[in-house]
């Protein structure tokens, strides 16, 4: 897969992180899955593992935030 396949790819993921409430934090869930997604894609991770290593790592310091994503879309019930 070569780089521009990826950002297309992380593109379309991240329209389903939305950018409210908490512009903040949500802004640092995109940025993260950002970094995050390319390097997983290129180690044949799915979405949904993405996703959720994110969000686990944002809530060490927001443990009471909830993101607001397309949980259908990354697969999470």
């Amino acid at each position: 897969m070569n780089q521009e396949e990826l950002r297309a790819i992380v593109a379309e993921d991240l329209m389903h992180i939305r950018l409210g409430p908490d512009v903040e934090i949500q802004h640092e869930l995109r940025v993260l899955f950002n970094a995050r997604r390319k390097k997983d894609l290129a180690d044949g991770f799915a979405r949904k593992e993405t996703i959720i290593h994110c969000i686990d790592y944002i809530k060490r310091v927001y443990p009471g935030w909830r993101p607001n994503i397309d949980r259908a879309y990354f697969d999470l019930r």
